[in-house]
C-alpha cells in the first residue's frame, strides 16, 4: 500500500504593494530567490493519504460505514452505478470541496426525513481523507 504524507508549512509575510497580483509577484520572486524560507517554526499540519485501495477496488468492498452511503444518496440516488460524466464530475468536485459538508448540511432540509434517519451528516465525512477514499471508489466502480 502506498501512503502519501502531506506536510504543510505556513508562513504570513507583510509586503507593500499596491495590488493583490503585484503582492503575490513579489512574495513569489522573494520565495523563489530563497529570500523566503519557511521551517520547521512554519510547520502548521500533517495529512497521510492512502494512494491506492487494491483490496477496495480488487473486492469492491466499501471504505465508509453504511450510513455514509446512505446519506450521500441523498443527494445523488445514483451514487452506485451513475454513468453520466457531468454528474460524476459534479459528485468529485462537491466531495473534494472544503465547503462539502456545511453545504450538504444546509441542503438536509430539503430532503423527506423519512429517507435518512439522522438530521446531520455523518462524522466520517468531515475527513477530507475519508472523501478522497470515496472518490477513489467511485472512480474506481466506472472503470472495473
Amino acid at each position: 500500500m502506498n501512503i502519501e504524507i502531506i506536510e504543510t508549512l505556513s508562513k504570513i509575510v507583510t509586503i507593500d504593494a499596491s495590488t493583490v497580483e503585484e503582492g503575490i509577484n513579489q512574495v513569489d520572486q522573494l520565495y523563489r530567490n530563497e529570500e523566503i524560507i519557511l521551517d520547521t517554526n512554519d510547520y502548521l499540519s500533517t495529512e497521510y493519504v492512502p494512494l491506492d485501495m487494491v483490496n477496495v477496488n480488487s473486492s469492491k468492498d466499501k471504505v465508509a460505514p453504511s450510513e455514509v452511503y446512505e446519506f450521500v444518496k441523498l443527494f445523488w440516488p445514483n451514487w452506485d452505478n451513475e454513468e453520466d460524466a457531468e454528474s460524476l464530475s459534479a459528485m468529485i468536485y462537491t466531495l473534494s470541496d472544503p465547503d462539502c459538508i456545511r453545504w450538504m448540511s444546509e441542503n438536509l432540509e430539503f430532503f423527506d426525513q423519512d429517507l435518512f434517519e439522522y438530521d446531520y451528516h455523518p462524522e466520517w465525512l468531515d475527513s477530507i481523507e475519508h472523501r478522497l477514499l470515496l472518490i477513489q471508489e467511485l472512480l474506481s466502480n466506472r472503470t472495473n
